[in-house]
């Protein structure tokens, strides 16, 4: 079968037409998803750096002489909730819940002691 020349350029250059726009549309795929996932990550440390600020502000109060009690903080579309309580014997226990778009996370912090106050533990968590 005889085919001219083209025939040959025409289907070679829809080939390679086709080729790189496969290779475009991957490319938008993944930097569309990077960005989500970036989005996902930033709201999850806004979320984190809100409980722990909650935390920080809690563990202000046990310094200043609180023993317990509960509170919120909020900064525009960032909000965080906190609780100290009395475990006995000079230690206290704060807990704290960060939310920023509808993301929240978690603190807990075990305080040894205080007058300085000393940290035994301090956990972050999705729960």
């Amino acid at each position: 079968m005889f085919m001219n020349k083209g025939f040959v350029s025409t289907f070679l250059l829809a080939f390679v037409f086709a080729f790189s726009l496969a290779g475009a549309i991957g490319v938008a795929m993944r930097a569309t998803s990077s960005v989500r996932e970036d989005r996902v990550y930033t709201n999850r440390s806004q979320a984190i750096y809100s409980a722990n600020a909650c935390a920080e502000y809690a563990l202000e109060l046990i310094n200043d002489g609180s023993t317990s009690g509960s509170g919120s903080l909020s900064i525009g579309t960032i909000s965080c909730t906190y609780s100290i309580s009395d475990t006995g014997s000079g230690s206290f226990a704060v807990s704290s819940a960060g939310t920023y778009n509808s993301i929240t996370r978690h603190t807990s912090v075990l305080v040894g002691s205080i007058n300085p106050v000393s940290i035994s533990d301090w956990n972050i968590s999705d729960s």
